[in-house]
């Protein structure tokens, strides 16, 4: 069993700010709808841009603690291998630096994580 996994998620006290837990207030398809909800960022942490509330709170993907709980989780719901989100340098979307640049550092703590609990790593390219 393969799961996917977002290594990109940042906070002000690892990394110097909130990073994806606050990003842009999706519209809904009807402009009707969208005109009655905020428009902006997700003001992190309180509100944050997920349908649900990560029970360790907004968490940074560079805490290898957390990383290994995560894969903790990962192998007693069954999986085997982690399936990746990263970016080539240069090949993402300039709104996704923060994600870039925690793409190719986030990469030993996720191999580290997966050895420490016999998951596996694969890699989705951006």
């Amino acid at each position: 069993v393969h799961v996917f996994y977002y290594p990109w998620y940042g906070t002000p006290s690892v990394d110097g700010e909130w990073q994806h837990w606050n990003h842009e207030i999706m519209p809904h398809w009807t402009q009707s709808v969208t005109d009655r909800y905020p428009k902006g960022k997700h003001p992190s942490p309180g509100e944050i841009g997920a349908n649900f509330y990560p029970i360790l709170g907004p968490y940074s993907s560079m805490n290898a603690s957390v990383l290994h709980t995560h894969f903790n989780w990962i192998r007693r719901a069954g999986a085997g291998v982690c399936v990746v989100s990263w970016y080539p340098p240069g090949r993402a979307d300039p709104a996704q630096a923060a994600s870039i640049e925690h793409s190719d550092k986030v990469v030993p703590l996720l191999l580290r994580a997966g050895e420490a609990t016999g998951v596996k790593i694969a890699f989705h390219i951006e």
